[in-house]
């Protein structure tokens, strides 16, 4: 079980990553 909650964590960082990532460029070209 703790090895899927390891993996679990991983994603969820990814994912928030994977959003992150164009929100904080729309965000750039939209300060710029």
């Amino acid at each position: 079980m703790q090895n899927v909650k390891g993996i679990s964590i991983i994603y969820y960082c990814w994912l928030f990553f994977k959003l992150a990532v164009p929100v904080t460029g729309a965000i750039s070209s939209l300060t710029v």
